[in-house]
């Protein structure tokens, strides 16, 4: 079943019944609810791929990911990231598109997501990524990652949080301030408890006391 028969069917040409799926508003309304009712009496439905190629859209937003989707999906913060995006999407008539690295390779698993756009995540070091995607064109923002100069990113204010957090302490009287943190990794001094806490004490109090290199962490 092809549009051509839905449209010898109808009695409208090709264009029409394209139209009538694609782009409403070039015919009349009584036009495209004729064509729908013969293409579904027909069982007609476009063809995605067809239609892709046509509009030169995927109507897919794409989310490129820097762990394997079990590790993802372990993740609460993911969870909740993916229900405001689905809300996003649903409210736009999108779909998503979640992009797990290829070979452990976020920059390769690039060509292989039909998108539009892309939320890349947890990009901590740029390996070519922000390049190819500026190469093809494709429309992307850094979220939760550590954006090159001029990338447009959404990123957590972790110094503004942490002092939000240590006033409020205060304010209940506390003096007396651990952290439990995860592991930054190498780069402790950006990443670690000491990187966003910079600032958060105000003049009047200090952390107590200021521990040292290298710390306990807990499993």
């Amino acid at each position: 079943m092809t549009s051509k028969d839905v449209a010898a069917a109808a009695g409208v040409s090709r264009s029409a019944v394209s139209f009538a799926f694609n782009d409403p508003a070039k015919i009349a309304d009584s036009t495209r609810q004729r064509i729908l009712a013969v293409a579904k009496e027909l069982g007609y439905t476009p063809n995605p791929v067809a239609r892709m190629l046509q509009q030169g859209r995927t109507r897919s937003l794409g989310v490129l990911l820097p762990q394997d989707l079990p590790q993802i999906m372990e993740n609460p913060y993911y969870s909740q990231f993916f229900v405001g995006l689905g809300q996003v999407c649903h409210r736009e008539g999108l779909t998503l598109l979640l992009t797990p690295p290829l070979r452990n390779s976020m920059l390769k698993a690039i060509p292989y997501a039909a998108v539009d756009g892309f939320v890349v995540c947890g990009l901590e070091v740029d390996r070519g990524e922000v390049a190819e995607l500026r190469r093809r064109g494709i429309p992307f923002v850094l979220v939760d990652s550590d954006p090159p100069e001029g990338v447009p990113s959404v990123d957590v204010d972790d110094q503004a949080g942490a002092r939000e957090v240590v006033q409020h302490l205060l304010d209940l009287g506390h003096r007396r301030i651990a952290v439990i943190s995860f592991d930054p990794g190498p780069d402790k001094e950006a990443y670690g408890y000491r990187g966003p806490s910079r600032g958060a004490w105000p003049a009047s109090a200090r952390p107590w006391p200021a521990p040292a290199w290298p710390w306990t962490t807990c499993p």
